[in-house]
């Protein structure tokens, strides 16, 4: 089943499956609350995005629990153990930047 999403600029009409606009908006709302450092809920997000198969969303949970209150403050603890279980998965998805995290956590255990 498709869901049409309309965009009145000019006169472009797009139409996008309801899952795929679903997950334009769920990218959508982690980037959002990421730009507002509400890094709590853009972790929550970016781990569900993961958990539906995408790479950058994997690669960028995996850095916020890396480098934890270090960098995200109180409201990311840091956990190296999850943070290598969501780095492999993007960088099997071909993440160069996940590859690089996860040799740096490897040469720092």
């Amino acid at each position: 089943m498709k869901a049409v999403a309309c965009s009145l600029e000019g006169s472009t009409l797009s139409a996008l499956p309801a899952a795929d606009r679903a997950l334009e908006e769920l990218q959508q709302s982690a980037r959002t609350a990421y730009e507002r450092r509400n890094f709590s809920q853009a972790l929550r997000l970016y781990e569900q995005l993961s958990a539906q198969g995408h790479a950058r969303a994997a690669e960028i949970a995996g850095q916020m629990l890396l480098f934890g209150e270090s960098l995200y403050g109180a409201s990311v603890r840091q956990d190296r153990t999850r943070a290598a279980v969501l780095l492999a998965q993007a960088a099997e998805r071909g993440s160069p930047i996940a590859l690089h995290l996860l040799r740096h956590l490897d040469r720092s255990t």
